[in-house]
């Protein structure tokens, strides 16, 4: 099975990887990021409906605003000098989400459960435990292929093995 992380397009349909559960969340292309529960940060990290932006909270708000104001200020995201003063005058927070809506502008890096480590998938684990016991993958698959004659024997290994 190929496993794809990030965007994947294939004609009409997108997919992807919640960084935060590893669900793969497939959509139509037209389906808005509030529509598939997507949540997007500008760290780059893209997460599902497992987790969710509090935009209730005043710090947050205060946050997000203070945030979205750098990403509209830069070059290749941000509107025209005059459009960008007009939003920036917009004292109502969800008038000004709205009006950020026409940019890319996503959720402040600070509000990330993964860059806060609150949430992150498996990826980052295995990640992590090669790394930490110095194992490199291709020698991990040799074992087992040398140990496993299938599939079957290696699901049965590892039910006998289980830590509870």
């Amino acid at each position: 099975m190929k496993i794809r992380k990030g965007f994947v397009s294939n004609s009409s349909t997108t997919s992807f990887t919640c960084e935060a559960c590893g669900e793969i969340v497939s959509y139509h292309d037209s389906c808005s990021d509030e529509d598939i529960g997507r949540t997007r940060f500008s760290c780059g990290h893209t997460t599902c409906s497992c987790t969710e932006v509090d935009l209730s909270k005043k710090s947050v708000q205060n946050l997000w605003r203070k945030d979205a104001e750098k990403q509209l200020r830069e070059p290749d995201c941000g509107p025209e000098d005059e459009a960008l003063d007009e939003i920036l005058k917009i004292k109502d927070f969800w008038k000004f989400v709205d009006a950020c809506r026409d940019y890319e502008v996503y959720n402040p890096s600070a509000l990330c459960p993964v860059c806060s480590f609150k949430a992150f998938n498996d990826d980052f684990v295995y990640r992590y435990i090669l790394l930490k016991h110095k194992l490199k993958l291709d020698d991990v698959r040799k074992e087992m292929k040398k140990r496993f004659k299938s599939f079957d024997e290696f699901e049965a290994w590892m039910k006998e093995n289980k830590e509870e």
